[in-house]
């Protein structure tokens, strides 16, 4: 996972977003994403490890849907 955000990052976010959207990209990436999916293979993430990931993040609504948002763009 963490080789396919920085590709992500690298080849779609920035040059093609705005610096604003590629602070926030790498904001969820850094505090959400990476630190409970990073180590994983992309095909050993599951729709359960998604779906718990989301759930922990009930607190912030908005920001647990575009962690959403962002997974599926990756």
């Amino acid at each position: 996972m963490r080789e396919l955000a920085e590709r992500y990052l690298a080849d779609h976010a920035e040059p093609k977003k705005r610096p604003n959207s590629i602070r926030n990209d790498r904001q969820m990436l850094r505090d959400h994403i990476l630190p409970r999916l990073g180590r994983r293979k992309v095909s050993g993430v599951t729709r359960e490890d998604v779906s718990k990931l989301h759930s922990t993040m009930r607190e912030t609504p908005y920001a647990a849907n575009r962690t959403l948002a962002l997974l599926s763009k990756l």
